[in-house]
């Protein structure tokens, strides 16, 4: 009969589903094939073994008395031990049992991500799981989409930050993501809808009176589409922008897509729709 070690909980935010996975698992082992030993890592780290652990109401009140504090530890020759958490001074650290494998019943960080079967790796001591790169980039989801997309699958776009980032400059991150995914400045065509002179836009941004005037036109009436919208717009922006002609913005902007924007500067102004920039301007 194999001794095997039941792995979970642990400190992720996931912890309290990793102990109903890891009972679920206990409960339908075939008990003629395998010694189901349970060990479970608490909030703090620490490691406990025992009977009452197979019991779900037990995690509700958690009594440490019904449980032995337990350590993980390489066996001379490879493999590893399950050995009572040294008490004392003087205190030995018992076996309690030379596992033969390990069920990782884990959700999340710090057990899910790579860390345990590094240790485990490191012991010699066969585990169920994907191994340590494998499980350490399926938890990273920057790292797997960025693999994914390095091997040519169809991944969707996304804008990453590390917690630093934030920490650091907030603004800057929401900045990022809010821009829309997959805009190209002077690449990407861009249908403008609505008058630009009566819109926030032009409130908002210095410079449009006097090149309405520059250009002979009041500046309570539109300006040519192609013409001075184009060069405001690059004004404002600080970069080139490729606006659709003007029959082309006709057809599209009448999509139900185009006509459910909201209007600038309310969220849901601006959207990628197949391969276009909409932007409702009022």
């Amino acid at each position: 009969m194999m001794n095997l070690l039941v792995l979970y909980g642990s400190r992720a935010c996931e912890h309290d589903v990793s102990i109903i996975t890891a009972v679920q698992a206990m409960d339908n082992l075939d008990k003629a094939k395998y010694n189901v030993v349970p060990v479970y890592i608490d909030k703090t780290g620490r490691w406990f073994t025992g009977d009452a652990l197979r019991k779900m109401d037990f995690y509700t009140h958690f009594d440490e008395k019904k449980v032995t504090p337990c350590m993980l530890v390489p066996r001379v020759g490879g493999g590893a031990q399950l050995v009572k958490e040294k008490a004392g001074l003087f205190g030995g650290n018992a076996l309690l049992c030379e596992p033969d494998c390990a069920l990782l019943a884990f959700h999340g960080m710090n057990g899910e991500d790579g860390t345990v079967q590094g240790l485990l790796e490191l012991y010699g001591l066969p585990y169920t799981s994907a191994g340590v790169l494998g499980s350490a980039t399926g938890m990273d989801k920057i790292a797997m989409k960025l693999i994914y997309k390095g091997c040519g699958l169809p991944v969707l776009d996304m804008c990453w930050f590390e917690r630093s980032d934030w920490e650091r400059d907030r603004k800057a991150v929401l900045d990022r993501v809010e821009q829309a995914e997959g805009y190209v400045p002077g690449e990407t065509p861009v249908v403008l809808i609505g008058m630009l002179p009566s819109s926030q836009i032009a409130m908002e941004r210095p410079g449009f009176e006097q090149l309405a005037r520059a250009q002979g036109m009041r500046y309570t009436y539109g300006a040519a589409y192609e013409t001075s919208t184009y060069w405001y717009l690059q004004m404002a922006l600080g970069e080139p922008i490729r606006l659709v002609e003007h029959s082309e913005r006709e057809r599209l902007s009448q999509s139900a897509a185009a006509q459910a924007l909201t209007a600038f500067p309310d969220e849901g102004c601006c959207r990628m729709i197949d391969g276009y920039l909409y932007l409702r301007i009022n």
